[in-house]
C-alpha cells in the first residue's frame, strides 16, 4: 500500500471475476480511496478469458478518486487454454482424493414456520 504513494504513476492488473474485478484487487482500491489516493496517473491492465470486466470496474473504482488520470490505453490480455497446453498438463489423479483435503459442508434445512 505505502508503495501506491511513493510514485506519481501506478500501474494496477487485475482479472476478471464474476462480472467484476477480482476481489482483492477490488479491496485494494477501496482501500486507496481510503488513504486519501489522489493527484497520480493510473494505468490498467485485465485479463479475463472470455468477458473482461476487470477494467470497467477498476475504472468506476478509480474515477471516485480526487485528481486521478487513467491513461489510454487500457491493456486487455485474453487467455484461454489452447489444446497444446492440455496435451502438456499432467493428468487429473486416478486415485480419490485424500480425506483431509475434502470438507463437509453443513445441511440447512428451511422450519416449517418460515
Amino acid at each position: 500500500m505505502a508503495d501506491a504513494f511513493r510514485f506519481g504513476t501506478l500501474i494496477v492488473a487485475a482479472s476478471s471475476y464474476d462480472a467484476d474485478v477480482f476481489p482483492p484487487m477490488h479491496f485494494f482500491l477501496h482501500k486507496l480511496g481510503l488513504k486519501g489516493y489522489r493527484n497520480r496517473r493510473v494505468g490498467l491492465i485485465e485479463n479475463a478469458t472470455w468477458a473482461a470486466t476487470a477494467a470497467r470496474s477498476m475504472k468506476a473504482q478509480l474515477e471516485k478518486l480526487k485528481g486521478i488520470e487513467l491513461l489510454e490505453p487500457t491493456v486487455t490480455v485474453k487467455s484461454a487454454l489452447h489444446t497444446t497446453d492440455v496435451r502438456r498438463s499432467k493428468p487429473w489423479p486416478t486415485r480419490p482424493w485424500p480425506k483431509r483435503l475434502l470438507v463437509r459442508v453443513p445441511q440447512y434445512r428451511q422450519s416449517a414456520d418460515g
